[in-house]
């Protein structure tokens, strides 16, 4: 949904004059997230890495700051983390 919904959503900042979908290694990332919780949750699997968190929870940072970017909050932008920041650029 963020992939197809967010570029068609009226923003009130834009990145290069359009509201660009996250990149694809964020959402890659909050898809495993998400598959991680679902198996905890529901199959009782084994508890994620301290690395796989701190990913997951980076991800989630960047797509908070993302959005709070595009509700007009310019400064937002700054606090999203260099890697995605250079691959919404």
């Amino acid at each position: 949904m963020l992939k197809e919904y967010l570029p068609i959503l009226p923003v009130r900042c834009h990145i290069g004059g359009v509201a660009k979908a996250p990149p694809q290694e964020l959402l890659d990332t909050l898809r495993k997230g998400v598959t991680m919780r679902n198996r905890l949750s529901h199959a009782g699997g084994a508890s994620p890495s301290t690395e796989d968190v701190e990913n997951i929870l980076e991800a989630v940072r960047d797509l908070l700051w993302l959005t709070d970017y595009y509700s007009g909050v310019p400064w937002a932008f700054g606090h999203i983390s260099d890697v995605t920041r250079a691959q919404l650029s």
